[in-house]
């Protein structure tokens, strides 16, 4: 880590802004927004890129001093701009920890068909269990060129829940819907 990293993650008083951008994707985004971070001395601390169709789409979290927090914002608004990006930044805090819940990494397969992210979703929101992070895609399966669906997501289960009785309604909501899921503990 870089002594101004260092020092901006040991800092409490760093404050910290989350940065959305999409645009069309072409080599250089991602070197031209972290260069712009590292010059005004950001630190990236939490991001998530990805190209989706023709789209490179961003999700960055952001920690600086507060006196460098304004002039990082407007440097990465108007650096999005310059390559092309539409970007949208917002103020936020870094999350306190979670202590009364357990993450669980829970991974579906199945032959794609529309809702199966409301489904998985509904299952979880019925029970108050938070999402954390999710990760779909689709892809062709490898013999019969079928549209496939997979899903990753951590989920963070409440110490309340009987996790055995979760899994067992899991797996039976699961079954229902022809999905091939397991659930296990985030190491």
């Amino acid at each position: 880590m870089s002594e101004t990293a260092s020092k901006t993650a040991e800092n409490t008083a760093a404050e910290y802004i989350v940065l959305s951008a999409i645009g069309a994707d072409k080599p250089g985004i991602v070197n031209d927004l972290s260069k712009t971070v590292t010059e005004l001395k950001g630190n990236i601390l939490d991001s998530r890129m990805v190209v989706m169709g023709g789209e490179f789409t961003l999700l960055m979290m952001v920690g600086a001093e507060p006196e460098q927090l304004t002039q990082l914002d407007t440097a990465l608004t108007e650096r999005c701009r310059a390559i092309g990006l539409e970007a949208i930044t917002k103020k936020t805090q870094k999350r306190a920890p979670v202590t009364d819940a357990v993450p669980y990494r829970v991974h579906a397969v199945a032959l794609d068909h529309p809702g199966i992210v409301h489904e998985l979703a509904g299952f979880y929101s019925q029970r108050a269990i938070n999402v954390e992070d999710m990760h779909t895609e689709t892809y062709a399966a490898p013999l019969t060129g079928s549209p496939m669906f997979s899903l990753e997501m951590v989920v963070n289960i409440p110490a309340r829940i009987g996790l055995s009785e979760l899994k067992d309604q899991f797996f039976d909501f699961c079954d229902e819907l022809n999905l091939d899921a397991t659930i296990e503990p985030v190491r």
